[in-house]
């Protein structure tokens, strides 16, 4: 057994510890941590270009699956041990045998060796039960404390910001006349009355303020409907008043359902990750293939051919 294997098979497996770690930190309430998430997806991605490396030239599947059983073991610190974790955790490890059995199966039916199509046969899997593994444990943090979990959470203002502010623009002849992103409600109300002919500049403050006030009332009457708001001052941005709204009048529909919470955004997590793992799978590849092509510089990896025999059905 190659020592160079061995070696693959510790980075495979030190890296997956800390991914874990920074995992928890960035999907648990109140973390918010974008930090956590890049030290995360780093980590992920140096487990995964040795496992890259383990199923194109280890030996013996034992490597990487004895990487797999001891990087993924934080899954039990984290999450607790319940049935769900330690099916998750076999899984992680049949998917390492699966996908090193795919890749040996197709190295032995091809001429060349060509990495690209090697990995596509086991990358794949192990993209998959990762995804899986990541949603389950998502699932499992939700689930501990649903009381916790808010609408703001599934929908932060900045995501409501991006959407509102590229969406309303192209809206804005029939809904929003005149929007900017920056407008505050005074402004915005003031910039509507100057489009009618009427500026609020030109009469007294103290008819500015109440016809001011009463544009407040109009404007976000309909949109509040039965939600107690706070009286506005017009200071406010435009789109952080319809955020504040629009949280308000789903978090009615989100207290009565949120059992359901934990398992929809569980599943939704999964299918996100099903979804980046087709890029950053080929970003995996051609990052594996450029460690080989250096190892082959430096004299880590030979080229070598060999004489095989190539097995065929005939009629009898």
């Amino acid at each position: 057994m190659s020592i160079k294997s061995v070696a693959f098979s510790v980075i495979a497996a030190l890296a997956a510890i800390p991914f874990w770690f920074f995992f928890y930190d960035a999907i648990r309430f109140g973390a918010g941590n974008a930090l956590a998430s890049t030290y995360a997806i780093l980590f992920l991605t140096v487990h995964l270009v040795a496992s890259n490396i383990l199923l194109l030239f280890a030996e013996r599947s034992r490597l990487l699956i004895l990487a797999y059983m001891l990087g993924m073991a934080p899954l039990f610190y984290f999450f607790g041990n319940p049935l769900a974790i330690i099916a998750v955790w076999a899984l992680l490890c049949a998917g390492a045998i699966i996908s090193y059995s795919r890749v040996r199966l197709e190295l032995k039916s091809r001429i060349t060796f060509h990495i690209p199509i090697l990995l596509r046969q086991g990358l794949p899997t192990l993209l998959t039960a990762l995804s899986l593994a990541c949603a389950v444990g998502y699932y499992v943090e939700t689930a501990r404390a649903p009381e916790r979990l808010t609408i703001q959470d599934i929908f932060p203002r900045s995501v409501f910001t991006g959407i509102f502010q590229n969406t309303v623009p192209l809206l804005s002849d029939k809904f929003f006349p005149g929007f900017e992103p920056d407008d505050t409600i005074d402004s915005y109300i003031e910039k509507q009355f100057r489009t009618s002919g009427v500026d609020l500049q030109r009469v007294s403050q103290e008819e500015r303020l109440r016809v001011l006030k009463e544009a407040r009332t109009q404007l976000f009457s309909k949109a509040a409907g039965n939600i107690t708001f706070p009286e506005l001052t017009g200071q406010e941005r435009l789109v952080d008043v319809f955020y504040d709204i629009g949280m308000a009048r789903s978090e009615q529909f989100f207290d009565s359902n949120k059992r359901f919470a934990p398992l929809t955004l569980a599943i939704g997590f999964f299918l996100f990750l099903r979804t980046v793992a087709l890029p950053y799978g080929w970003v995996l590849i051609f990052l594996t293939a450029g460690i080989v092509a250096g190892m082959k510089k430096g004299g880590m990896v030979v080229h070598g051919e060999e004489h095989a025999v190539k097995e065929r059905l005939d009629w009898a």
